[in-house]
């Protein structure tokens, strides 16, 4: 019987980190899509502003 639980709290386990990844990982790509936005706006700008 222990060894019954002990898989179910690592399943559980499993299914918690994942969903944690889940929702930082995305975050992350949500802070990086904005940074990279932000970077470009300028140069492009500065290239138009050139011409």
């Amino acid at each position: 019987m222990t060894d019954r639980i002990r898989a179910i709290e690592g399943l559980a386990l499993a299914a918690a980190l994942t969903a944690v990844f889940d929702g930082v990982h995305s975050f992350g790509d949500h802070l990086l899509n904005a940074a990279k936005a932000v970077s470009t706006v300028p140069r492009v700008a500065r290239v138009e502003v050139a011409r």
